[in-house]
């Protein structure tokens, strides 16, 4: 396990500490599975990274904090505005763990 450094938009950080957001998707991997992270003084692990298109990853729209895939999709071209469809993606799984 390695600690790593794994930024967000501070838009999203009240997901994170509501638990609204368990997931994080990114043009490359960020980290490997057992990884660890911090936000805000909370501890986060990594316990899946999934690689696939990014069409695919929309129908995990409410993992990521989202209430439509629509809403996921329009922030993920804000960050990567060339993005497609068929672009691969990673998605990180992460669970809040005190230690």
């Amino acid at each position: 396990m390695s600690v790593i450094n794994l930024k967000f938009n501070d838009k999203y950080i009240p997901w994170l500490e509501q638990g609204i957001k368990t997931c994080t998707t990114r043009r490359s991997s960020k980290g490997k599975e057992g990884d660890a992270f911090y936000v805000n003084g909370s501890h986060y692990f990594i316990y899946q990274i999934c690689k696939t298109k990014f069409y695919l990853a929309l129908n995990d729209f409410e993992k990521e904090g989202f209430s439509s895939v629509q809403e996921f999709y329009d922030a993920i071209k804000k960050i990567y505005p060339d993005i497609t469809l068929d672009d691969e993606v990673f998605m990180h799984f992460f669970i809040r763990r005190e230690i």
